[in-house]
């Protein structure tokens, strides 16, 4: 078991207390040093634990079978509804590009069809409320090259929520799980410890990954450019919301929609000339959908094209 919600004084970042095999961890987030030598705030999770002594148990030891995992409980908002808590990767993808990939480390892979667990607000990119005040919000992802190994994962509970597990994964690699473990061992000394969730995707620097987000538009399906412009129209869903926004986002935004335009169109001229028979499922129907779902998001994305160009 567990409890959530609770603050330390500084800065009042939230704590995560679990009891599980004979020990209280406690999981605190903290401001930690920007790892480039800059002056970025960034945030970290760290944990320590205690034996729990009972009368006739004085040296308890935990007692985990390889690759055993001690839940943490969920990840995300309880309020969190399909629009706006979960998205599809390809949303998630244009959200992200838009706010300069700040809310990438906060996303959670959740679900079928690689739906996304984003705790993050459409317009700021901030953590909501909810999130906010979780400490498993505040866990870095374990950057490539670094030598210790990710003890936060995540998993999707047969309900559909992301639930995250503390310890070391255990993948078939004997020698790599023993070394993982070996991180551990201060822990159970008395140390403190950061823990880290692994990098499920990444592409390398902003600029790279900037390219690389764009590039993907150029293969989306129906459904993905539906999905984007559903998530647009929640970002800018008036011009006093885009006036709201910064000129650097705006001009990301724009890029965005130019490319989901020139997407939706030669997907519409692709199925332009085939012809589809009546209740026939195997007509090339992108994803389902009939030209009408392309249409309307083109109107969509040229009336948003308009207004962010009326933007100064």
């Amino acid at each position: 078991g567990g409890t959530d919600g609770g603050h330390d004084d500084e800065g009042a970042l939230p704590r995560l207390t679990v009891f599980a095999r004979g020990y209280e961890f406690v999981f605190r987030a903290k401001i930690i040093p920007d790892d480039r030598g800059g002056e970025k705030q960034q945030f970290g999770v760290f944990v320590t634990c205690n034996p729990l002594r009972g009368e006739n148990d004085v040296n308890q030891e935990i007692n985990l079978k390889p690759g055993e995992l001690i839940d943490l409980g969920t990840f995300g908002d309880d309020d969190d509804d399909d629009d706006g808590g979960k998205k599809t990767l390809s949303a998630f993808i244009v959200k992200n590009y838009i706010h300069k990939f700040k809310i990438g480390r906060w996303g959670v892979v959740s679900g079928r069809d690689d739906a996304v667990c984003d705790p993050t607000d459409d317009q700021t990119g901030k953590l909501r409320g909810g999130p906010s005040r979780r400490v498993l919000s505040y866990v870095r992802k374990h950057a490539r090259g670094e030598r210790h190994f990710p003890t936060i994962n995540a998993r999707i509970a047969p309900d559909m929520s992301v639930h995250m597990l503390f310890g070391m994964r255990y993948e078939g690699n004997w020698a790599e799980y023993e070394a993982g473990m070996q991180e551990l061992v201060p822990l159970f000394g008395g140390k403190e410890v950061e823990v880290t969730a692994s990098r499920s995707y990444g592409f390398g620097s902003k600029q790279v990954a900037g390219s690389k987000c764009l590039q993907s538009i150029g293969v989306f399906q129906t459904g993905d450019v539906v999905a984007c412009v559903r998530q647009l129209d929640r970002m800018f869903d008036s011009s006093e919301a885009i006036d709201r926004h910064p000129s650097s986002l705006i001009e990301r935004s724009k890029r965005v929609v130019e490319c989901l335009l020139d997407r939706a169109e030669k997907l519409l001229e692709m199925f332009s000339d085939v012809k589809f028979r009546s209740g026939d499922d195997c007509g090339i129907g992108v994803d389902g959908h009939n030209n009408s779902s392309l249409i309307s998001a083109s109107q969509h994305l040229k009336k948003l094209s308009r207004m962010l160009g009326e933007h100064h």
